[in-house]
């Protein structure tokens, strides 16, 4: 086996071993994700509520009464 054959098959070896930590890596990047989606959501729905309520108290019924 020559030398950069030698070189190149260490190449390819690294390589396949980044690859598989990658894939092994997957499932808990995949969760961490689902988590922080589930995070953000409920931060949303939070600022949804107080726009609501802010825009509701801005121009909702006044309590003065017109003739």
């Amino acid at each position: 086996m020559s030398k950069s054959k030698g070189m190149a098959n260490t190449v390819i070896e690294k390589s396949v071993i980044e690859i598989s930590n990658s894939i092994e890596e997957l499932p808990s990047r995949c969760l961490s994700l689902e988590q922080k989606i589930a995070e953000l959501s409920t931060k949303v729905k939070w600022y949804e509520v107080q726009f609501r309520l802010a825009q509701h108290k801005r121009f909702g019924a006044s309590s003065e009464k017109r003739p």
